[in-house]
C-alpha cells in the first residue's frame, strides 16, 4: 500500500486527486459570494437592510463597488440576501437586503437566542467614491467598520442587538447630520467625531450606549441624545469645551465631569469661554444615568 502511495505522489495523481477533493470542501466553507462594479458612478446611495446574524462591513481594496459574502451554518451554497444596483445621472443606487420574508428568518433568531449565528455577512464597500449610508439592521451583532470608507451622509437604524462602530481617522468631507437610533440592546462606538458631522442625534431605547465622539469633531458640533432605560457614556476629545442642557428628570441621573452647573440644567466646562473649538449638548433621559466625560 505504501508502495502504491508513494507511486501516486511521484506521478502527480495524489495531488490532482486531493486538489478534485479540496475544492468543493473549500467552496462550502467559503459560502456564497456576490461582486457589485462601480459601473462609472461618482457617487454611491447605499441602503443596507441587516436580516437576522451577523453583519461585518469595512473597506475594500479591489475596485469593485461591494463585495459580499455570506456564511451559514449549514454551508448551503444558496443566499436569501438581494442586491439591486443601477446608475442614473452618475449617482450609483445600491440597496442590499439580508433579510427574507419566510421561515428562514425564524430559524435564524431561535439560532441567535441558542447563542450562535446562524449567518454571518462580510461586506466590503470602495473607497473610491462618496457614499451616503442609510442602514436598518435586524436582529443579531453587527460590527461596522467606517474607516477609510469617503462617507456623504449616514443614518442608522440599529433595531435589536449589538452594533459596534469606529472611524479611526479623519472622513474625507464633513458632512451633515449623523442619525443613529437603537432598539433594545447595546452600543458601542470609536472615534464618530472622525466623521466630522456638524450634528448627531442619538435615540436610544433600552440598553447600554458608548459614544466615543473623540477624533476631528469640528467646532460648533452639535450633539443631542435622548434614551429611554439604561445608560449613556459620551466621550468628547481632548481641548473640545462643551455646553450641555440636560433633561430635568428625577428618574435619571447626570455625571457632568468638569463642568460648572449654571442653572438647573445648565452646564458648560471651565474653559467654555476662551476655547475657539465649542460643541453643544442636549441630554436627555428617562430612567437611567448619562456620563460626560474627554478621551
Amino acid at each position: 500500500m505504501c508502495t502504491v502511495m508513494n507511486t501516486m505522489r511521484r506521478s502527480g495523481f495524489f495531488s490532482i486527486v486531493m486538489g478534485m477533493l479540496l475544492v468543493p470542501l473549500l467552496q462550502a466553507q467559503d459560502g456564497y459570494r456576490t461582486t457589485v462594479d462601480l459601473e462609472g458612478a461618482t457617487e454611491v446611495v447605499a441602503e443596507i437592510n441587516g436580516g437576522i446574524g451577523t453583519l461585518n462591513l469595512k473597506r475594500g481594496s479591489g475596485p469593485a463597488l461591494m463585495t459580499l459574502r455570506e456564511r451559514q451554518e449549514d454551508d448551503e451554497q444558496r443566499s436569501d440576501a438581494t442586491v439591486d444596483y443601477h446608475v442614473r445621472d452618475g449617482i450609483g443606487y445600491l440597496t442590499l437586503d439580508l433579510g427574507n420574508d419566510d421561515g428562514e428568518d425564524m430559524n435564524a433568531l431561535a439560532c441567535l437566542f441558542r447563542g450562535t449565528d446562524s449567518r454571518t455577512w462580510y461586506v466590503t464597500l470602495t473607497d473610491r467614491v462618496p457614499i451616503r449610508f442609510d442602514i436598518s439592521l435586524g436582529a443579531g451583532k453587527a460590527s461596522l467598520d467606517l474607516t477609510g470608507i469617503h462617507v456623504r451622509g449616514l443614518t442608522i437604524d440599529a433595531g435589536a442587538g449589538s452594533v459596534r462602530m469606529r472611524v479611526d481617522r479623519p472622513n474625507r468631507q464633513s458632512i451633515g447630520k449623523v442619525t443613529f437610533s437603537a432598539g433594545v440592546g447595546s452600543v458601542k462606538t470609536r472615534g464618530l467625531g472622525n466623521l466630522r458631522f456638524s450634528a448627531l442625534d442619538f435615540d436610544g431605547g433600552i440598553g447600554e450606549y458608548e459614544l466615543d465622539c473623540s477624533g476631528a469633531l469640528p467646532d460648533g458640533a452639535r450633539i443631542k441624545t435622548d434614551i429611554g432605560v439604561g445608560s449613556l457614556k459620551l466621550a468628547l476629545p481632548e481641548g473640545v469645551a462643551a455646553k450641555a442642557i440636560t433633561s430635568d428628570n428625577p428618574l435619571s441621573s447626570t455625571k457632568m465631569y468638569r463642568f460648572v452647573q449654571h442653572e438647573d440644567d445648565v452646564y458648560t466646562t471651565t474653559d467654555y469661554e476662551q476655547s475657539s473649538r465649542r460643541v453643544y449638548l442636549k441630554l436627555e433621559a428617562g430612567l437611567g444615568s448619562v456620563s460626560v466625560h474627554w478621551k
